[in-house]
């Protein structure tokens, strides 16, 4: 008599539970002789197994146990045994775990800026970049723009002053797209645009002089003056100094320096007196008086 078709792959399948059972490891219980009523007695349940499976062991009736997963797993109970367990068959029971491959579980969500700040402030010529964070999944892209110029968040920048501006940086990824709009300010070291002397030297002596320092910077810089001559009077900003009178003392290199956190710059202005100068050029020399003289007695002896 010949078997369904059917009734082949059902008794594949039910050999294959039965050897599954029978292949098995089983569980060792080792239990206290002589238990005493209200004393602690210990109870362990062992599983010889060397493969590494994931199981868990359980002893019916009793509840402060503790598992050790190590090789071979063992599951402890340490507790009162009540006399209503008295002749009690204990039992340990081993309950295998398989489990599949793990998968994660992928959301979409739309892109959410969690640090952006709406204000930075860079320093010319040092390397920075935005630092705008994103969440979302996809994972979202974070771009800040201004005119025709995109930067990348990390992307590394070397900033210049024309960078300053307002930016507008956006999250973007399959789902959505958000924006935040950073102010950015460069700021930059000093430099001296003008120092100039009102009149230009060398001027005459009694005469007032000003002298006038203008410079550039972010922050603002400050001014100070170094001068060789005491008393000079200065305007509240410190950008303006006044010489009163002019005279041989005044003759002197100044120097006008501009300051912020950045650095520094200084240029330099040099006053002297214009009758001084005529005065040196014009001085008669040895030599030129005994000609002056020579020639005077010729005339002389010639009239």
């Amino acid at each position: 008599m010949q078997l369904p078709a059917v009734w082949i792959p059902a008794a594949c399948w039910i050999l294959n539970i039965c050897r599954a059972y029978a292949s098995l490891p089983e569980p060792v219980l080792l239990v206290e002789e002589n238990i005493m009523l209200d004393e602690s007695a210990v109870i362990t349940c062992t599983l010889n197994v060397t493969e590494a499976l994931e199981v868990e062991l359980k002893i019916p009736n009793l509840t402060s146990c503790v598992q050790d997963p190590g090789s071979p797993p063992k599951l402890t109970c340490e507790q009162e045994i009540p006399i209503e367990l008295h002749g009690t068959e204990l039992t340990c029971e081993a309950h295998f775990v398989t489990k599949s491959k793990p998968e994660k579980i992928n959301i979409m969500k739309e892109p959410e800026f969690t640090d952006c700040p709406t204000t930075v402030t860079w320093v010319e010529g040092e390397t920075t970049s935005f630092h705008c964070k994103a969440v979302g999944y996809p994972t979202p892209e974070v771009k800040c723009t201004r005119d025709n110029a995109s930067y990348k968040e990390e992307q590394p920048i070397v900033p210049s002053r024309n960078l300053s501006g307002k930016y507008s940086c956006r999250a973007k990824n399959k789902v959505d797209a958000t924006l935040q709009m950073v102010t950015v300010s460069v700021q930059y070291k000093p430099k001296i645009l003008r120092f100039e002397a009102v009149p230009r030297s060398p001027v005459a002596e009694g005469q007032n002089v000003t002298l006038h320092c203008e410079a550039e910077g972010l922050p603002s810089p400050t001014y100070s003056w170094e001068s060789p001559v005491p008393g000079l009077k200065f305007s509240p900003d410190n950008r303006t100094a006044w010489i009163q009178s002019v005279a041989r003392r005044h003759v002197a290199r100044y120097t006008c320096k501009a300051q912020n956190k950045h650095g520094v710059d200084t240029r330099v202005q040099e006053i002297t007196l214009a009758g001084n100068s005529r005065a040196e050029k014009t001085q008669p020399t040895w030599g030129t008086i005994f000609f002056t003289l020579i020639s005077s007695s010729l005339i002389y002896l010639v009239c």
